[in-house]
């Protein structure tokens, strides 16, 4: 009974250790960004960047791609960077239309198509909600899309009990 008690409190330990360093991870990579408005004043939203998500996205986009003879595309920096700006954006207003009251192509001159997501964890999640809509699929399998950007952001908000919760936001940004 006793080697029985002593590996349940090891274990307890363990999961201990393990939730509270999983939440100071999460913490620690979140970070206050900045927002442009219309009426030229500033607004700020908090969280961090789904990196491995958004590598899955591209991985699954591409495989998608692939299954319906549609060429794969590339990622650039460009677009990855015009991504997550406008993921940082969506979080704040979930619009093609920018916070600043402009296009969303406007946050670069290599955006030429965009897809938006809400409230999905995951990239298939995401890749689901995106193929189940007419626009957002035509856009995957556009032939002349050659290039991507894909951001996925986790806002940091509080839920009406005190916990810490994330709301995702997923943008593909796609290029010629």
């Amino acid at each position: 009974m006793r080697k029985g008690m002593r590996t349940l409190i090891v274990l307890f330990t363990v999961l201990a250790v393990f939730i509270t360093s999983t939440a100071a991870a999460s913490a620690a990579t979140d970070k206050t960004y900045t927002i442009q408005l219309a009426n030229g004043e500033t607004a700020t939203v908090e969280g961090h960047f789904e990196t491995k998500v958004e590598k899955q996205i591209v991985t699954q986009l591409n495989k998608y791609r692939k299954s319906n003879k549609v060429s794969t595309v590339k990622t650039t920096k460009a677009l990855e960077k015009a991504a997550d700006t406008r993921a940082i954006e969506a979080a704040y207003k979930f619009s093609h239309t920018r916070p600043n009251g402009k296009k969303y192509n406007t946050v670069a001159k290599v955006v030429k198509g965009e897809n938006l997501a809400q409230g999905y964890k995951t990239a298939s999640a995401a890749m689901k909600a995106w193929k189940k809509s007419k626009s957002h699929n035509k856009n995957m399998l556009l032939k002349k899309y050659k290039t991507v950007g894909v951001s996925v952001f986790a806002e940091k908000q509080q839920s009406k009990s005190g916990r810490t919760v994330y709301i995702y936001y997923a943008v593909q940004n796609f290029g010629y």
